[in-house]
């Protein structure tokens, strides 16, 4: 997530003289820029954002404390596929409060990392999750990393997010500090 524009290093790694870097802005509205002696650091606020929430996710998802933020008005969906019966709860673990009734999946409550982004795009991803973890638990990755990988991805800074210099050193830093981001 991090680059160096004036000597290129491995991703993830910083070079060690970025410890006080100053932030310079954002371009494009996603690469957060910033100057370290001799050097110029490009964050992608995405990617960045994306690998923070990915650990907190799972850290959260392995402890058993996913925190929920409930929804003042309940979200209807039709509920495409019957089988979410079977994943309730999965989607509970993560801090989704969700029934089936009559077809139609009411979601009462959401995962409190989504912020006001809409769920029903995770909630996709989610069933297709589930379902490859039902058929091939051998899958490359763990059920608990493939969820926490589609809920961090729904849930990071995305382009033209507003983003205020304090918000990008923290990214910075938190990134720094994050396991193999920094």
């Amino acid at each position: 997530a991090l680059e160096a524009a004036a000597k290129p290093h491995p991703a993830g790694i910083l070079p060690e003289s970025s410890a006080n870097p100053r932030y310079l802005g954002c371009h494009d509205g996603l690469y957060l820029l910033f100057e370290s002696p001799g050097q110029l650091l490009i964050l992608d606020m995405h990617a960045a954002s994306e690998r923070i929430r990915y650990e907190e996710i799972l850290a959260q998802l392995r402890a058993r404390r996913v925190l929920s933020q409930g929804l003042l008005l309940p979200l209807e969906l039709e509920a495409a596929h019957p089988e979410w019966e079977a994943f309730l709860p999965e989607l509970a673990l993560l801090g989704f409060d969700a029934v089936l009734q009559n077809g139609r999946l009411t979601v009462r409550a959401v995962p409190a990392v989504l912020g006001n982004r809409p769920p029903e795009p995770v909630l996709d991803e989610l069933f297709g999750a589930f379902s490859a973890g039902r058929t091939a638990r051998e899958t490359t990755l763990p059920l608990q990393e493939r969820l926490a990988a589609t809920m961090a991805c729904h849930s990071a800074l995305r382009k033209n997010d507003p983003i205020t210099p304090a918000m990008a050193m923290e990214l910075f830093f938190t990134l720094q500090n994050t396991p193999s981001g920094g």
